[in-house]
């Protein structure tokens, strides 16, 4: 099921995604790799109809308000 984001934050290079994981002490699973590389995170739309998840976004792993990178 593909999640439409009505925002998203610049993409990030490999470069950067290998930082996050050097962060971290770990590699993250490939699936999370290829989703971060193509939108490094976004908001989802919050009206319940088009949001069953009720999941607000995805943190980005850098260039957001709040960056995963942050956070390490």
């Amino acid at each position: 099921m593909l999640i439409p984001l009505i925002t998203s934050t610049p993409r990030i290079s490999t470069a950067e995604f290998d930082n996050l994981e050097k962060g971290i002490g770990g590699q993250l699973p490939p699936d999370f790799k290829d989703i971060y590389l193509s939108i490094n995170g976004g908001n989802i739309d919050d009206s319940k109809d088009s949001n069953s998840l009720l999941l607000p976004g995805f943190l980005p792993i850098r260039y957001g308000k709040v960056p995963m990178e942050h956070g390490l």
